[in-house]
């Protein structure tokens, strides 16, 4: 692990020295080769961030359980997410509008239009949401026991590891 370890504070030290090279550079005046820099350390970054997808899903494959606690890190949890498109609105969008307007279920809309708006206009901030996502947010259907699977076509998504760090980590 001392390799692994030596590894990951040179890679932090290397990131101060960009860090401090482009400030350097700033405040010289020279902010094109500032931005020259910075360009070669975004696309290192965009780079990083393809890796550390392809690396979380080759531990995810590795793990023997969904959730393992290692020693000196900490509860480390295999979590996977689920892409949803072609979403059936005919279908879900009455259902959901018939839940926020009679949420107890009784079969009773409010009497009071404008309770129907206030219910509306939570329906449409909890389940809509002003996204660039064409599909609802899915936590408020699962409140509402509704399988937001029933209403898209859904396959694997992307793997990713949560890392709940020890207080001594």
């Amino acid at each position: 692990m001392t390799d692994l370890s030596d590894l990951m504070r040179d890679l932090a030290t290397r990131l101060d020295d960009i860090e401090d090279r482009i400030a350097d550079l700033c405040e010289a005046g020279d902010v094109l080769l500032a931005i020259e820099l910075f360009a070669e350390y975004d696309g290192l970054r965009t780079a990083m961030g393809r890796r550390t997808d392809d690396l979380a899903r080759t531990i995810a494959d590795a793990m023997p359980d969904r959730r393992i606690e290692v020693p000196g890190v900490g509860v480390v949890e295999r979590r996977t997410g689920k892409e949803r498109r072609a979403w059936d609105w005919p279908a879900l969008l009455p259902l959901v509008t018939r839940r926020y307007l009679d949420p107890e279920q009784t079969g009773e809309f409010p009497t009071d239009p404008m309770v129907a708006v206030d219910r509306m206009r939570q329906m449409v901030e909890d389940v809509i949401g002003v996204t660039p996502s064409k599909g609802p947010k899915i936590t408020p259907l699962r409140k509402w026991n509704i399988d937001p699977d029933e209403f898209s076509e859904s396959k694997p998504g992307r793997v990713s590891l949560q890392i709940t760090r020890n207080e001594a980590s």
